[in-house]
């Protein structure tokens, strides 16, 4: 990875992360319910939850693709979508989302504009843009993404 590609990913973590230090949160804590407790998803199923659960998905399948040295699968020129998706009520703001979910389609099209050879490389930026903004907003699928990184 060049340097010109991780000052530009540095820069955006950067502004992202003063956007959110600078924002006071105050999220109202819900009682879980039965019915919520037994659910695979707690939050429900918003269209941004979905999309994020196809991008899980297709991250996984990125990944192994990339260790067995295959060709990746066209862009998912959907997942643009990630900035207009309704969320979960009182989950995530607009503003965070929308610099969030803009670092890791950044890191997503550096993978598929990088040569074979930085593939891995980049594909680890996007899973860690997402790790960035699952630090932040909705934990719950640190587990699943912090599985998706290539060593």
């Amino acid at each position: 990875m060049s340097r010109e590609q991780l000052s530009c990913i540095a820069g955006v973590l950067a502004i992202a992360l003063f956007f959110i230090s600078c924002k006071e949160q105050a999220q109202e804590t819900k009682p879980l319910t039965r019915a919520d407790s037994t659910s695979l998803n707690p939050n429900g199923d918003s269209e941004l939850a979905k999309l994020m659960r196809e991008m899980a998905s297709f991250m996984e399948n990125t990944r192994e693709r990339l260790q067995k040295g295959d060709s990746l699968l066209p862009y998912p020129e959907h997942f643009i979508q990630i900035h207009t998706a309704q969320s979960t009520p009182d989950m995530v703001d607009e503003q965070t989302m929308r610099i969030m979910g803009s670092s890791y389609l950044e890191g997503l099209r550096m993978l598929y504009k990088a040569s074979p050879d930085a593939r891995k490389e980049n594909f680890n930026v996007a899973v860690n843009a997402c790790v960035a903004c699952h630090e932040y907003v909705c934990p719950g699928p640190l587990k699943r993404i912090g599985k998706l990184s290539i060593p």
